[in-house]
């Protein structure tokens, strides 16, 4: 998403705590009345009165009236909230259990409940899908509700009649203007040569990896090997990291770079990355990746993959590089978390490869097993793309429009009443029909003026056009001169072997850093 962090503890602090004291909370309650017992859908008791809603529509969020499965677990009030109340207070999140519905596969899981987020990167959206993975009992993460019998840790039995991923891998395909999600697998027709190389990653902290080197064309500006690792035409005064980490993050729009000294560095990866730049031009953006078993995989970003318009860089306050969109629209990213290890599958796509365009999910048999594709919606909005999932929510399912993150373990709904986007849109749609009726009048008054100007024998602006053909003219060679002019400049600026540049903030969401973007000038 959007300038967002990868880590859910960074991201969203008091929603983490919660979720890691509720499991036990729970725990604890259960040893004092000794009676609580195993859930499923089957123990739901439905209200018979509730009523339906036949229609809804993405971006208004989750209706909790409306489903016959849903528990809340706690409540955290907040009386400068604007979420829907209970008990005449405020709620500011919800920790709710729910049946979710991706494609075919199924679970009873826990997510957190909220009013809409106002912030730009959520409009339109009714949540966030966390797609990372933990093999902890008390985990948030979707993944292991969807692939795994039971959740222990919270007493819930999941129905034998839902589907579960038994490969326990997904991966992300993305393109342009669209993507796909595949579940249980991977399709190495996506791939330039069918070859996927897997990296088990650097620690339990989403999927991140060792970077080993960064090198900005031919030349090393960062490594974490040893002395004298820098290969033909690179710099062995390079600056060196003790261990620096990448992360892939379909949250994040963008890649990412510390503005501070992490890892043992002196100076920050992102000042490196601009110093580079400054010295060296336009050139290839490459990081050498390994991991602790000896795998290693190079990424490579052409110039234009990471600069604007078509991708973006820039720094951040956190401690690892971010993998966000310039990644996944280059490479098909693989995410295996089959225990004991999770592993992070990475190839070049083919970019003639057709992304499943259906509005449903389809099964399909390739070469690596039988998988489930379901499309993904694509943000148009250059460079700050987003991935977006049709996720069922409740019994009955309400198909909501989510937000995909690889960086969160956490699934957090939007909830209505009130859907804030509903009186956002009244208002507008007053607003507007006002604004039409004086439009509507402006241009009654112009047709009587012309009509008017008509009966003394004028025309108007037409015939004051007429009557200056020179000053047309002149105007005609004016633009066209300063085409001239500034093609000339364009192409003298070309002809420079260090281009200049500037870095600009194309967007600042309140409490967090400001995003930039490279740019030729």
């Amino acid at each position: 998403m959007t300038g967002s962090m990868p880590l859910t503890a960074c991201r969203y602090p008091l929603l983490f705590h919660i979720l890691i004291s509720i499991p036990s909370a729970l725990s604890a309650e259960a040893e004092e009345r000794k009676s609580l017992r195993t859930v499923t859908v089957s123990s739901f008791h439905p209200a018979s009165d509730r009523p339906r809603r036949s229609l809804h529509h993405d971006g208004h969020g989750f209706y909790p009236e409306d489903s016959e499965s849903l528990q809340v677990l706690d409540e955290v009030v907040d009386s400068s909230s604007n979420s829907w109340r209970a008990e005449g207070k405020e709620v500011a999140l919800s920790i709710a259990q729910d049946v979710i519905r991706i494609g075919p596969f199924a679970a009873i899981h826990r997510f957190s409940t909220r009013a809409h987020r106002r912030e730009q990167a959520f409009r339109g959206a009714d949540g966030v899908l966390g797609l990372a993975f933990s093999s902890q009992p008390n985990s948030a993460s979707v993944l292991k509700s969807l692939s795994e019998e039971e959740r222990k840790a919270w007493h819930v039995e999941e129905p034998k009649n839902f589907r579960r991923m038994t490969r326990k891998m997904f991966t992300i395909v993305a393109g342009e203007e669209e993507g796909e999600l595949q579940m249980d697998g991977y399709d190495d027709a996506a791939t330039q040569d069918g070859a996927v190389a897997f990296l088990e990653v650097a620690d339990s902290s989403g999927y991140s990896v060792v970077i080993r080197e960064i090198r900005y064309g031919k030349h090393l500006i960062l490594s974490s090997s040893s002395p004298g690792g820098a290969g033909a035409g690179g710099n062995t005064e390079a600056p060196r990291a003790e261990q620096l980490l990448g992360a892939f993050d379909t949250g994040s729009s963008c890649i990412e770079l510390p503005d501070s000294a992490v890892a043992g560095l002196s100076v920050s990866p992102f000042r490196v990355l601009l110093d580079a730049h400054m010295r060296y031009g336009r050139q290839e953006l490459s990081f050498d990746l390994t991991d602790s078993k000896g795998g290693n995989f190079v990424l490579k970003l052409p110039y234009e993959a990471w600069t604007h318009p078509h991708g973006c860089l820039g720094p951040y306050a956190g401690k690892r590089i971010i993998f966000g969109d310039p990644i996944f629209r280059r490479y098909m990213v693989v995410h295996d978390f089959h225990l004991p290890t999770i592993r992070i599958g990475l190839a070049l796509l083919d970019p003639h490869y057709k992304i499943l365009r259906s509005k449903s999910y389809k099964e399909e048999e390739t070469r690596s097993g039988k998988i489930v594709k379901l499309p993904l919606q694509v943000d148009s909005s250059k460079p700050a793309r987003r991935y977006l999932l049709q996720v069922g929510v409740g019994s009955p399912a309400q198909s909501l429009k989510m937000l995909v993150d690889t960086g969160s373990f956490l699934t957090e709904v939007f909830t209505c009443p009130p859907c804030d986007d509903k009186t956002e849109k009244s208002a507008s749609s007053s607003s507007d029909h006002k604004r039409g009726r004086k439009q509507k009048l402006k241009r009654e008054e112009e047709k009587e003026k012309e009509k008017n100007r008509a009966s003394k024998g004028q025309t108007g602006g037409v015939r004051d056009s007429d009557e200056m053909p020179g000053i047309q003219a002149g105007g005609v060679v004016v633009m066209l001169s300063l085409v001239i002019c500034v093609g000339i400049a364009e192409w003298r600026r070309r002809k420079v072997a260090v281009p200049k540049f500037r870095l600009v903030e194309y967007s600042q969401v309140e409490g967090e850093p400001s995003k930039f973007e490279f740019s030729d000038l």
